[in-house]
């Protein structure tokens, strides 16, 4: 697909990981895919949020929301991604 959108002059990450998602969401887990991680830019597939009112009643994945941004806020995360020398960017570093 990324050379089929680079063609088009879109620009797109190199990689998608998506097991950071449902069952998926853990400090240990995370960590593990960061390890694993493949040169390039990876995209994690993440939704996290601060669930109110609005967003529990219109999401069922509302309380894994919190659960993910627990878990990238986490500190041993901030370590790994350190100690593996990832850069965290933005699209717009594309």
């Amino acid at each position: 697909m990324r050379e089929a959108l680079a063609a088009r002059g879109v620009r797109a990450n190199d990689g998608f990981v998506e097991e950071f998602f449902d069952a998926g969401v853990s400090v240990p887990n995370l960590i593990a895919i960061l390890r694993a991680l493949p040169e390039g830019v990876t995209e994690i597939m993440c939704h996290p949020a601060h669930p109110d009112p609005e967003l529990a009643a219109s999401s069922s994945y509302a309380a894994r929301r919190a659960e993910e941004l627990a878990v990238l806020c986490d500190p041993r995360v901030r370590e790994a991604i350190e100690a593996e020398g990832i850069h965290l960017v933005t699209f717009a570093a594309l």
